[in-house]
């Protein structure tokens, strides 16, 4: 919201559109359960795994 007073914050805002993200089609959860002195490599592995798109079907 903050560009929509780039030049003063004396302004009127009369109308916004905010685009969303479309629905997936399928939504799948899986229910993972580490033990707290791996919990961060368990994190790590999973961030790595999103960058490289692997959680992406």
């Amino acid at each position: 919201m903050l560009q929509l007073f780039v030049q003063s914050s004396f302004g009127v805002v009369t109308a916004a559109a905010i685009r969303l993200l479309p629905r997936p089609e399928a939504l799948r959860v899986i229910r993972l359960a580490f033990e707290p002195d791996v919990l961060g490599d368990a994190v790590e592995a999973l961030r790595r795994w999103g960058h490289q798109g692997l959680g992406e079907f």
